[in-house]
């Protein structure tokens, strides 16, 4: 166990919590028990937002800018969820949402898109299991994947 010492005696990490509470700061370990998120997106503005939100809430993030960088990526790595724009400009996010069905029925996929509801509908037909509509706030974000992740 972590000990701090402190005028001769030894404090837990307990009170440190608490502290570092009081003021705001954070006390998780860095990389320790982490779920991976993958974010495809082929504008580096939102991949950068995403990636930012997601990452300060204790998310590690992985990032893709094509469905087909994307799924490369998938099948090397464990994600917990995948977030992906379904307009790409390489292959794109539809395609990618039915590529990872057809090996995986069980993660979470959040889909993104300005477009209309044909394009929504679409990603939801393709094993989607929500579509957001940009713009979007932040906290959507963040509470639909704590949500699709619980």
């Amino acid at each position: 166990m972590f000990k701090v010492e402190a005028g001769g005696r030894q404090l837990g990490l307990k009170p440190l919590r608490g502290i570092w509470g009081s003021q705001g700061g954070d006390s998780r370990v860095e990389g320790a028990g982490k779920k991976r998120v993958l974010v495809v997106d082929d504008d580096p503005g939102v991949l950068s937002l995403l990636r930012h939100t997601l990452e300060t809430v204790g998310y590690e993030v992985h990032t893709a800018t094509s469905g087909s960088q994307g799924f490369a990526m998938w099948q090397e790595n464990h994600y917990a969820l995948v977030i992906t724009d379904l307009v790409l400009a390489a292959s794109g996010g539809v395609d990618l949402v039915r590529r990872i069905r057809a090996t995986d029925n069980q993660i979470p996929i959040l889909a993104i898109t300005g477009f209309g509801q044909e394009v929504a509908q679409e990603a939801l037909d393709a094993g989607a299991d929500h579509v957001l509509r940009k713009p979007f706030h932040l906290f959507e974000v963040r509470e639909l994947v704590r949500r699709l992740m619980a």
